[in-house]
């Protein structure tokens, strides 16, 4: 587990994403001749990337982004961070919380296990933490691209108590598409008119994100420039110990061995 700090190391980096969220998933789509899925706050110095190897080869990756003032000045926002071109997050600037995001968390599927993507997590909540960090934002995606499915998840965080009680956002926008869907979820009939329903279960990327603590903030949005739905959620870092992740976070030798 290293941070990637040299150009190489980056597009390493860059390199998984593609795989993973262009070809294995198809969640973005959009060939790039280059291989590799980067975007302007790629290239921030308050950009920091984590980069995992599994037996010598690159086998997933993560981004942690610090607040940045001339984003923030040039964009209209409270923090230059991407999250806030989806949701109005200015709740976070009447707290005394130290915000950060974590974004394009992966790992390529031949070498996807939980132990490797927590190892990504533990090396960016250290160097987090280092720099006084309180809670980590991010928009989760929910493997969908309906807007309506996307509510059913919003629906069962509602009733099982997912949501974070002391932090709201709000989706910039509203709307999405209404059929053509290329990831509807499986769900199941509501009572005897056919027309309600609800989920099975929440998908797997949203049930690791809970497992670890993370807590709804928000209403899901539909974000057309990738046609995938996302979910705004917290990550309070003095309650990552009441976790599952916790325990493993404090065990050093199964976090390197793991790596």
């Amino acid at each position: 587990m290293v941070r990637a700090t040299s150009d190489q190391a980056k597009e390493l980096c860059y390199r998984i994403r593609y795989d993973v969220f262009v070809r294995e998933t198809g969640y973005i789509q959009k060939e790039i001749e280059s291989g590799l899925e980067i975007d302007d706050y790629d290239r921030l110095d308050t950009t920091v990337h984590f980069l995992a190897y599994f037996n010598g080869q690159p086998a997933g990756s993560a981004r942690l982004l610090l607040p940045n003032r001339s984003v923030s000045e040039r964009e209209g926002g409270c923090y230059g961070l991407p999250m806030e071109n989806l949701y109005d997050i200015r709740h976070y600037a009447s707290t005394d919380l130290k915000i950060a995001e974590i974004s394009r968390s992966c790992v390529k599927e031949r070498f996807k296990s939980t132990k490797t993507i927590f190892c990504l997590w533990r090396s960016l909540i250290e160097y987090a933490g280092e720099r006084g960090v309180t809670d980590l934002i991010t928009n989760v995606n929910p493997e969908t691209d309906s807007l309506s499915d996307t509510y059913l998840i919003y629906k069962h965080a509602k009733s099982n108590s997912l949501f974070d009680p002391d932090i709201t956002v709000h989706p910039r926008k509203t709307g999405g598409k209404t059929s053509d869907y290329r990831f509807p979820l499986a769900k199941k009939p509501v009572g005897d008119s056919g027309e309600e329903f609800d989920i099975e279960e929440l998908p797997q990327t949203l049930k690791l994100f809970t497992r670890v603590g993370l807590l709804f903030t928000g209403e899901p949005i539909y974000c057309s420039g990738i046609d995938m739905c996302a979910l705004p959620m917290n990550w309070k870092l003095k309650d990552i110990c009441k976790s599952p992740f916790g325990k493993f976070f404090q065990k050093k030798d199964a976090a390197e061995k793991a790596a």
